[in-house]
């Protein structure tokens, strides 16, 4: 079945400013190819996810609930260390954009934008000192180590960030303690 639409315009990659990272060759495959799916307007959750990442580029991962007659719009900023402020400065933005790009709307269905909670995880770690190493020394590896692997967006196994909704299980922090620190048990 042919592309309904007329041909993408051509993008220019630039160097990036504002705190976006430059986009890779992938990602602006990706995002073309996701402009040429929805033609640059919301009638499904997957379309919403799209066009928010693609106009709002310090947004790094959008979820979609739908809801009985509201499609809720959970919305993870790039910027995580300040995201409540972050995303109160771009929240009227996506409203915005959903007014003027939804199909959906007229059918009676409403969306809500929202931004993710965010929940402490605690982990215990028993560490058994080896060859005059310094618990103070080990106890911050672990702690730096930990942090990088829960950070939202660039935590995770190689960097990829964690999925809305997913939360690491007991034995992936522990494969990944026992990759970082080989001494770990």
């Amino acid at each position: 079945m042919p592309l309904q639409g007329g041909t993408i315009s051509g993008y220019a990659v630039s160097d990036c400013f504002g705190g976006v990272l430059q986009e890779s060759d992938s990602e602006v495959q990706c995002r073309l190819l996701g402009e040429r799916h929805h033609l640059d307007r919301i009638v499904s959750a997957t379309d919403a996810e799209q066009l928010i990442c693609t106009h709002i580029r310090n947004v790094v991962q959008v979820c979609c609930v739908p809801n009985k007659t509201v499609l809720q719009i959970g919305i993870l900023m790039r910027d995580v260390r300040h995201h409540e402020v972050s995303f109160q400065q771009q929240k009227p933005v996506i409203e915005q954009l959903i007014k003027v790009k939804s199909a959906l709307l007229p059918l009676g269905m409403d969306m809500e934008v929202r931004e993710p909670s965010f929940y402490p995880i605690h982990v215990m770690v028993w560490i058994e000192l080896h060859n005059g190493s310094e618990f103070s020394d080990v106890k911050y590896q672990i702690e730096q180590i930990l942090n990088q692997f829960f950070h939202p967006v660039i935590g995770n196994f190689g960097g990829t960030g964690w999925r809305m909704g997913e939360l690491p299980t007991l034995e992936q922090i522990r494969i990944f303690l026992q990759s970082a620190i080989p001494n770990i048990f």
